[in-house]
């Protein structure tokens, strides 16, 4: 009995110094996750190298584990960040700051549906351009910003009706030979935007696209070929172009941004070379040669005999002799001089559980067609909020208003009417027209338009001068874009999120032309317009889990998508036979 006695109490003694040496070695470890610029990061993962215990930190980024021993290996985590290793020792409270995963692992972009990926995980070609590189670009539409930028897209960066135009953006090549079926689609957040498709005939007033802002974006992706855009369907076939916007950084305070563009563009060269040695003078009647009187009223382009100084009655008044030698920049008196000016206001900031940022942006931009321009008036607002533990939300609303002034048409059927400035340029008028004196005498001193007795001169010349001073056709639009989205975060490694995406986009016009009649008699007047709306919703399960002792990434996810059209509205009206008061 006593014997038994004495080997308990040797086994309780044994018992109890190993329980001190456990809870001597057990200790609790506190901290904080950081991201670079000093954001606490919440619901970052963290866990005991090797086992399955340890949790994600709160909104706060504030975590707490309890350790057995000094070479405890933590790992800690976080979505589009690069995981850090840390040695436990003898510490009991770790700052743990994580690294952009773009700096070491390769940079991270926005794909498909808006999903965050990194470029060393794609199966495909993908392209980022940064913002900063858009706005230097100073163009109406950010689109037309990325001409030379991205390697093997082939952006038109201005098309012939002004600088409004519809840029035209082709990846890779053409892959259909149906006109219109090649270009890449366009996602703004998650929201997809049509642009137009004009042959060399329309009078494109351009698409939704002008009213975007590139002081609002952060950055914009191509991605490449059907690969990258199998999520889209048919729809991104010819690729995409994933425009993401800024928004603020948590615990930032109030951050004011000022940025203001002046640029003016002078028209320098013709882009075909001109003769300047013969004049006046047409083939086809007298082979380009003076009557008698010295006139060559009814003839036109420059086929005619070598200009030698000599006096010859005007084209546009036959009683002015001037001297017959060329005017190497009359083409210049059917274009103005062009000028950007850009102003954008941003104030941004956030606290420790939301952001937000709000923007205004005032755009006039003078395009080198004469009487041609479009001003913007755009505002853009985004916030972000941890609404719990497990609730986030983003939110975002972009409206615009755009009047685009006088779009040309300068395809082949419009030669005859006054707007094909390339056609009276290269074949019309002879190199010897002084332009400029002719614009300030087309009119009769009772403002009727004169009659030169030769079809050319009236249809052509009268007509291109009275389309520059007489006729403006004014697009008025107002551009909204809305999204948001509200995502659950389950656990360390399952998130799920709601998306609803919504544009709508209303355009009204006004056609006013002055009557080539005495005061202005003739003329017309007309009005119209159209309203469209589209919708986007989606609908994320996201699950990502690391395997095989941390050498596999394992992703997953389950996406339900649902689009379409709202309603769409097209009314017009415009006068018959003319205005009954002048104006």
């Amino acid at each position: 009995m006593k014997r038994q006695s004495k080997w308990m109490l040797l086994f309780l003694s044994v018992f109890f110094c190993v329980a001190l040496i456990s809870s001597a070695q057990e200790r609790q470890i506190t901290g904080t996750v950081k991201d670079t610029d000093g954001n606490p990061l919440s619901n970052a993962s963290y866990l005991i190298k090797g086992t399955q215990t340890g949790g994600v930190t709160d909104e706060n980024g504030h975590f707490t584990i309890k350790i057995k021993s000094a070479n405890t290996v933590l790992i800690f985590s976080s979505v589009s960040l690069k995981p850090k290793e840390i040695r436990v020792g003898g510490s009991t409270e770790l700052n743990i700051v994580l690294e952009n995963a773009a700096a070491q692992l390769g940079e991270v972009v926005i794909t498909s549906l808006g999903i965050s990926k990194q470029n060393r995980k794609l199966g495909y070609a993908v392209s980022t351009v940064k913002a900063d590189e858009v706005v230097r670009a100073n163009t109406v539409s950010p689109i037309t910003a990325l001409q030379g930028k991205v390697a093997g897209v082939n952006i038109n960066v201005m098309g012939a009706s002004g600088v409004q135009s519809s840029p035209s953006i082709m990846i890779r090549g053409a892959k259909s030979l149906r006109h219109g079926r090649n270009q890449a689609m366009f996602v703004i957040d998650g929201m997809v935007i049509e642009n137009n498709t004009y042959d060399a005939d329309g009078v494109d007033a351009g698409s939704q696209l002008k009213n975007l802002n590139p002081d609002d974006y952060e950055s914009i992706t191509v991605l490449k070929g059907a690969a990258a855009t199998s999520l889209y369907g048919s729809r991104g076939a010819n690729g995409a172009i994933v425009i993401t916007t800024k928004k603020g950084k948590l615990n930032q305070g109030l951050g004011i941004s000022l940025n203001s563009t002046y640029q003016t563009e002078n028209i320098y060269k013709n882009g075909v070379p001109l003769q300047n040695i013969y004049g006046r003078g047409f083939p086809y009647q007298r082979e380009g040669n003076f009557l008698p009187d010295g006139t060559q009223i009814n003839t036109s382009n420059s086929y005619g005999p070598k200009m030698d100084g000599s006096l010859h009655p005007a084209e546009y008044d036959p009683t002015k002799m001037i001297p017959y030698s060329p005017m190497p920049d009359n083409w210049k008196t059917f274009y103005q001089q062009g000028r950007y000016i850009n102003n954008n206001v941003a104030l941004s900031g956030g606290g420790d559980k939301f952001t937000y940022r709000l923007s205004y942006s005032n755009l006039n931009n003078n395009g080198t067609l004469p009487n041609n321009k479009v001003e913007r008036n755009s505002f853009d607002f985004r916030t972000t909020g941890q609404l719990s533990k497990v609730f986030s939300i983003d939110a975002c609303a972009s409206y615009a208003m755009t009047d685009a002034l006088n779009p040309y048409g300068q395809g082949r059927f419009f030669w005859p009417g006054g707007q094909n400035l390339g056609f009276m340029t290269y074949y019309a008028v002879p190199r010897n027209t002084d332009l400029a004196t002719w614009r300030e005498n087309y009119r009769n001193p009772d403002g009727s338009m004169k009659n030169y007795g030769y079809g050319l001169w009236n249809s052509q010349v009268n007509a291109t001068f009275n389309r520059i001073d007489n006729v403006n056709n004014t697009n008025h639009e107002k551009s909204l874009l809305a999204n948001v989205m509200l995502k659950a975060q389950l656990n360390s490694w399952i998130d799920l999120s709601a998306k609803v995406n919504l544009n709508n986009y209303k355009i009204f016009y006004e056609n006013k032309e002055r009557g080539s009649g005495a005061f202005g008699s003739g003329g017309s007047y007309g009005v119209g317009g159209n309203y469209s709306s589209s919708y986007n919703y989606l609908f994320s399960a996201h699950a990502v889990r690391k395997a095989f002792n941390d050498n596999l990434d394992v992703d997953i996810r389950l996406i339900n998508e649902l689009y379409g059209n709202g309603q769409i509205e097209n009314y017009g009206a415009r006068t018959d036979g003319g205005l009954i008061v002048p104006n």
